[in-house]
């Protein structure tokens, strides 16, 4: 059996080398999102966030498209702005480039709804348009 085991690791092994090809990885993020929910955590800033959710009905992000390396925030009357970002996708972090260098670790949990998780424990919910 463990035979049986090695020619096929031998087997895979070898078919890649000779395909020559790198398996590059995906980011999720690609596409047009829309936030959906914040779940806020106990050690959060439950002002913070009321004064955020009062907020995006008066222009705050809440429409975002992410690009190849920026993403674009829309917002209701005003012009979209471009931020760069970087995905890191061993540890599926997502690090916006703005003056603040926001952090948050991106759990996927299906094809169309993914997670921001900021430092604070506290998840920005997105649904994928």
């Amino acid at each position: 059996m463990a035979a049986l085991w090695a020619a096929a690791l031998v087997l895979l092994t070898s078919c890649q080398l000779f395909t020559g090809k790198q398996v590059t990885p995906v980011n999720p993020l690609l596409g047009n999102w829309k936030i959906d929910s914040i779940a806020i955590e106990e050690d959060s800033s439950v002002l913070g966030y009321l004064l955020l959710g009062m907020s995006i009905d008066e222009g705050l992000p809440y429409d975002f498209q992410f690009d190849k390396d920026t993403v674009t925030f829309f917002s209701k009357g005003a012009a979209p702005a471009k931020t760069p970002y970087t995905y890191i996708d061993s540890t599926r972090q997502l690090i916006i480039q703005d003056k603040d260098r926001d952090t948050y670790v991106v759990r996927l949990l299906n094809d169309s709804t993914t997670g921001l998780q900021g430092n604070d424990s506290s998840v920005i919910f997105l649904k994928k348009r």
